[in-house]
């Protein structure tokens, strides 16, 4: 769990160091304007891959095979178990 969040917080540093340089050359060899066209269209983009390949469970998953699914359930309630100890 602490991982994530670690990931989560590097992943927001990260995504603030390459957007400044960034958008100070769009800025530079463009407008002002594309640097919000830019991280729209980046936005939207990583909006509709997330709505397309993450799903909340993985019994509500299209296109993983009844194996995994059964994995991925019994490796679920480990975890719940675990933690309810």
């Amino acid at each position: 769990m602490i991982t994530f969040q670690i990931l989560i917080i590097a992943g927001a540093a990260v995504g603030t160091a390459i957007t400044y340089p960034l958008g100070g050359l769009i800025i530079l060899y463009l407008n002002w304007e594309w640097v919000f066209y830019g991280t729209g269209v980046i936005t939207l983009a990583w909006s509709m891959a997330w709505w397309l390949y993450a799903f909340d469970a993985p019994s509500k998953h299209p296109r993983i095979t009844d194996d995994e699914k059964e994995y991925l359930q019994e490796q679920i309630g480990d975890l719940v178990n675990k933690k309810v100890r």
